[in-house]
């Protein structure tokens, strides 16, 4: 090899290293170099890193007629007959009405995930009238309580009080485990930002690409939450350190609220540690 094939190679390993630089940096260059996938690739370990563990909701239709329930009291389900220990006082709402069972989640059914429950059985329940204004209570029997005999019969659940309730059916939940890679609009995964340096015309490509490819939705524990209005915690500042326990998300065949939107718990780290889920609080927004 001569002196002038090792500078042409010279060279050629300069060019390399320069385009190569150049691909890594292209979000810098302009609008029409920007390379989606180069840009996943370029921050794979930053996506990486925030990735959780979620366990995903399955729903399937168990009955059409609210008014019966073939699944067992203690099932995990959407609408439907919940269980309640005879002598306890039934949820009623502000205008002291009885409530629908809205979400139950047995946690013995649930793939553990660290700090969840193993055992216990977190109820949401809704005011017929006023759900959309956030009348909800929320519902963790524990302990003892489990093994107490459950009430069966609940006179005042009657198809009107289903009238405006986000579904008109009794949905089965199965579980999976699953990973959650992200949810744009989340205040934890929006961290990532300041890894990235988005210039500013490319800020619009750029948004609408997050929204596409971390979205965050689907029913599921734990995880990242979708959000049509903005995630609540961003200008609530004392729940900042508060976690996503529950997302219930519309579909269209089967459960919608309002106008295809997702409801939510929250709840302090601690209470979950400490297993007081009844210290959840209730969010919900539609487009």
């Amino acid at each position: 090899m001569g002196i002038f094939d090792l500078f042409k190679k010279k060279k050629k390993n300069e060019l390399s290293i320069q385009n190569q630089l150049e691909k890594a940096h292209t979000l810098s260059i302009g609008e029409e170099d920007f390379d989606f996938e180069d840009f996943e690739e370029h921050h794979k370990h930053h996506f990486k890193e925030y990735e959780i563990k979620c366990v995903q909701i399955k729903t399937s239709v168990s009955s059409k007629d609210l008014s019966i329930d073939p699944l067992g009291l203690k099932d995990s389900k959407i609408m439907g007959i919940p269980f309640w220990p005879q002598g306890k006082e039934y949820p009623k709402d502000e205008s002291s009405n009885e409530m629908f069972l809205m979400c139950q989640i047995n946690f013995e059914e649930v793939p553990h995930l660290e700090p969840f429950p193993k055992k216990g059985i977190l109820q949401l329940f809704f005011s017929k009238d006023n759900w959309y204004s956030e009348d909800v209570k929320v519902i963790f029997h524990k302990g003892a309580t489990l093994s107490m005999p459950s009430e069966i019969n609940f006179p005042f659940l009657t198809p009107e009080i289903y009238d405006e309730s986000p579904s008109q059916y009794l949905l089965k939940i199965d579980f999976e485990k699953a990973i959650d890679k992200g949810s744009w609009e989340d205040v934890n995964f929006k961290k990532i930002e300041s890894h990235f340096n988005i210039p500013e015309q490319q800020e619009d490509q750029f948004e609408e690409y997050m929204w596409d490819m971390h979205g965050g939705g689907g029913s599921k524990i734990s995880g990242y939450g979708n959000f049509t209005q903005g995630d609540p915690r961003d200008y609530q500042t004392d729940k900042t350190n508060h976690i996503h326990l529950l997302q219930l998300d519309s579909n269209t065949k089967h459960m919608m609220f309002g106008d295809v939107g997702v409801a939510h718990l929250f709840i302090d780290k601690e209470h979950l540690k400490n297993g007081d889920l009844e210290k959840a609080w209730f969010y919900w927004d539609c487009c």
